[in-house]
């Protein structure tokens, strides 16, 4: 299978941790899509590669605003993550889960044919 991790990094806060997800990748009316189930976000593109740096950027921008608005543990904690602050642990929810509770996730592996792979983001650890 494909590698499907995305590579690159922002500088979003001083210490960062890396979190496994997993990364959806498929096609729909001729347009690609990179879905990250773990965040609900999504990147699109004419082709795998334009989807993937799209995806990259949705990333990005989902830390720097959750960061700005100081929001961002509360909607890990909504997209059912679990925070250990003590322990600088974050915990991605299982895609298993994700797939009961996400109504479009379900949707994708029931219907579509897609790739699935591992995929690390990189998040940072508040204090």
């Amino acid at each position: 299978m494909e590698n499907l991790q995305l590579k690159g990094e922002k500088s979003f806060g001083k210490t960062r941790v890396k979190v496994n997800v997993q990364v959806i990748l498929f096609e729909e009316d001729d347009i690609w899509y990179a879905y990250l189930p773990a965040l609900d976000i999504n990147g699109y593109g004419n082709n795998e590669e334009e989807a993937k740096e799209s995806l990259k950027i949705a990333i990005d921008e989902f830390i720097r605003y959750t960061l700005n608005k100081n929001t961002f543990y509360d909607e890990l904690k909504r997209l059912g993550w679990i925070i250990k602050k003590s322990k600088k642990t974050l915990i991605a929810p299982k895609i298993s889960d994700l797939i009961n509770e996400n109504q479009e996730l379900k949707e994708i592996v029931d219907s579509r044919r897609y790739k699935s792979d591992g995929y690390q983001v990189r998040v940072p650890v508040l204090a």
